[in-house]
């Protein structure tokens, strides 16, 4: 039921907003329109696995257009996860014709697909970096990974399987701690150290990243709608352009990250920190923010249209052409912060403090200001219509 209420919640935000242009992200219809055409929305495919799935499920294995993230440690390492110290193994199934096997990974000391019957292999590369190619049968092969006995740890990789459509070849291609433009929906990526790892425009629509580590991650124009993000650590990473709409973002660290553009509509941020962080263009319109942190951070043309929450805190940031419409955002601080050319409308910020805030040049109207304090406040050139100030401490109008 909690899948089914978040696609719902998800379909209806794009449906909503398709008025502001449609994006690549646009769920696919019965129809084959998208969610924003107004037909009935389908999910999204799974089409990421972690480790620990194909751990949980024996039967489990990757096919065309999937891609799997595995966690290989040195070959002195004992863990025991999918396979022997250092060693990693996992079912690949295949449609048959020829098939490619292609490795870059500087951890991986060989890589082995074979038949489990007799555990004979048929494609084999025995570098970091290489190739081995051949025709294969429709069935299903084991991918075995094995890693350098001095390597610096555990390393990720990932495991992608894809058929060119003209040529119909099926390439399996291994690459460590990156992933350009992955299928990586619905991945359970829960607690993983992920940190710096790039995934710059890959699609994690619905992924379980509930405290996960994505610290110094490039997630540039990725697709994270309806992801799970509770506790995660994203601090300086780079998510410019990506889209967290409507996950769910509770006590999650943005701390310094680079974001101009990226979107949380609808996303809920309660408790969420972006302190110093760089969200130029970005969009929070029906986020719910209580208790967000966004002290110091350049919020510069971002959009706050029908957001809702408490206790925002907005002190020293960059508010510079900022949108607040239809917005509640009470008892929130706004202290040192700089709203220049900010438009304010219809919203609801009674019991801030905007002390020695710098509002200059602003269009202000319908909004409830009262029990505000603006001492200290610079106002100046300011349009200010039939607003409430009543009980606010040195208001811009007595």
């Amino acid at each position: 039921m909690l899948l089914t209420r978040r696609f719902l919640t998800f379909a209806l935000s794009v449906a909503l907003l398709s008025g502001c242009g449609g994006s690549d992200s646009d769920f696919t219809t019965s129809s084959g329109g998208s969610a924003a055409g107004g037909t009935v929305a389908t999910p999204p495919a799974k089409l990421g696995f972690s480790e620990s799935e194909f751990v949980a499920d024996p039967d489990l294995a990757l096919q065309t257009d999937q891609t799997a993230v595995f966690f290989l440690e040195d070959a002195v390492v004992a863990r025991g996860d999918t396979g022997e110290v250092g060693r990693d193994t996992m079912p690949v199934t295949l449609t048959g014709g020829e098939v490619e096997l292609r490795v870059d990974a500087a951890s991986v000391a060989r890589v082995t697909l074979g038949e489990f019957i007799g555990d004979e292999a048929i494609l084999e590369v025995n570098s970091s970096v290489g190739s081995d190619r051949g025709r294969l049968d429709a069935e299903t092969y084991y991918l075995r990974i094995s890693s350098l006995p001095d390597g610096d740890g555990e390393d990720i990789i990932f495991v992608n399987v894809s058929m060119d459509s003209e040529t119909g070849t099926t390439t399996i291609s291994l690459s460590e701690n990156e992933c350009h433009d992955c299928n990586l929906n619905f991945i359970d990526l829960r607690d993983q150290d992920m940190s710096g790892v790039d995934l710059n425009g890959s699609k994690l629509v619905f992924a379980k990243l509930e405290g996960a580590n994505l610290s110094r991650a490039d997630l540039g124009g990725c697709d994270l709608g309806g992801a799970e993000l509770t506790g995660a650590n994203l601090s300086s990473a780079v998510i410019s352009g990506a889209d967290f709409g409507t996950s769910t973002a509770v006590d999650c660290n943005f701390d310094n990250v680079t974001g101009p553009d990226s979107r949380f509509i609808a996303t809920d941020l309660t408790g969420a920190s972006f302190e110093s962080a760089s969200l130029v263009g970005g969009e929070f319109s029906s986020a719910t923010c209580i208790e967000t942190d966004f002290q110091g951070a350049d919020l510069t043309s971002t959009d706050f249209v029908f957001a809702e929450g408490r206790q925002v805190d907005f002190g020293s940031a960059n508010l510079t052409k900022t949108r607040f419409s239809f917005t509640k955002l009470p008892d929130s601080d706004f202290q040192f912060a700089i709203l220049r050319n900010v438009g304010i409308g219809v919203s609801v910020l009674s019991d801030s403090s905007f002390v020695d805030a710098v509002i200059v040049n602003s269009t202000i109207n319908g909004t409830d200001f009262s029990g505000c304090d603006f001492t200290g406040a610079t106002f100046q050139n300011n349009e200010l219509g039939n607003n409430d100030f009543s009980g606010a401490i040195a208001p811009p109008i007595r």
